[in-house]
Parts: C-alpha cells; sequence; structure tokens
C-alpha cells in the first residue's frame, strides 16, 4: 500500500495521516491495523450478510483463532478457530446485514500473532459521540484519540 499525503507541510486540517507537528493521526493507526501479515476484515453487505475474511500474507501456514463481537453491547457474533495456507485469504464466515448503526471488533491469536481490526456496519449517517465510544472500547493509543471531539 503506498501511503499518499503521509505528512501535512503546515498545520492545517487535511487527509495526512501525520501532522506538521509529527503526530500520528487517527487515520495512521487504522491503516497500520490494515497491514498486518494476517489480518481479519468484514466485508460491505451483500444480499443482507456480511463475509468475515481473514488474510495471510505470510509465507507459511497459520491456524488460531477468530472472533467479532458488537462494540455496543459486547455480543459475540462469530469465534472459530481457523487455518489458512501460505499467501491465501478465506472467509471464516458470515454476519447479517446490521439494522442499526454498530461498531465490530474483529481479533484473531495465531500461531504468527495477534491481531485486531474493526468495521462500522448498519445504516448511515453514524453518530459522532456514538463512534468516539466505540474507539474509546478499540486497543488504540491515546495519541490516536487526541483532538477527537464529540460535540
Amino acid at each position: 500500500m503506498l501511503w499518499w499525503n503521509l505528512r501535512d507541510g503546515w498545520p492545517v486540517i487535511s487527509d495526512a495521516v501525520v501532522d506538521y507537528y509529527n503526530r500520528r493521526k487517527l487515520a495512521y493507526w487504522y491503516i497500520r491495523q490494515s497491514q498486518q501479515d494476517v489480518c481479519g476484515i468484514i466485508q460491505e453487505d451483500a444480499h443482507g450478510r456480511h463475509d468475515v475474511v481473514l488474510v495471510n500474507d505470510l509465507r507459511q501456514p497459520v491456524t488460531g483463532q477468530v472472533a467479532v463481537h458488537g462494540l455496543h453491547g459486547g455480543e459475540a457474533l462469530l469465534d472459530q478457530p481457523f487455518s489458512l495456507p501460505a499467501n491465501a485469504a478465506a472467509i471464516m464466515g458470515h454476519l447479517p446485514g446490521a439494522t442499526a448503526p454498530e461498531m465490530w471488533k474483529i481479533t484473531w491469536r495465531s500461531c504468527s500473532g495477534d491481531g485486531w481490526n474493526h468495521y462500522l456496519a448498519g445504516p448511515r449517517p453514524f453518530v459522532l459521540r456514538q463512534y468516539a465510544a466505540w474507539l474509546a472500547r478499540l486497543p488504540l493509543p491515546k495519541e490516536a484519540l487526541m483532538g477527537l471531539r464529540t460535540t
């Protein structure tokens, strides 16, 4: 992945992921999560369901456990073992289309390490105050949440 517009040239609001003062913006942490060697993602709703996909970019197979939890209520939506060959992707399961705004956290434990990612599900728009509450439940560094205003 090529990081376009990595750093701001002056102190302004922009789409860069690192600001003028070399502080990492929230987008930096999201991009970092999506560039893991083993990564879980949730696809957009297609025909009333979301596919949960695990990708292995390593040159060796990986095994482990993958889970998806709703951050609003904390309920487990998926929890199962996995085995992926080298350089492969596979659908781990399906989630029903969300009827209300929700953030889902996908986590995995594998022989190559642990990881997490997230997905915003449900009808748009999302309420900023609720989004900020969901973010607080993700394992992001405090630096990632600096400057996020909910009013």
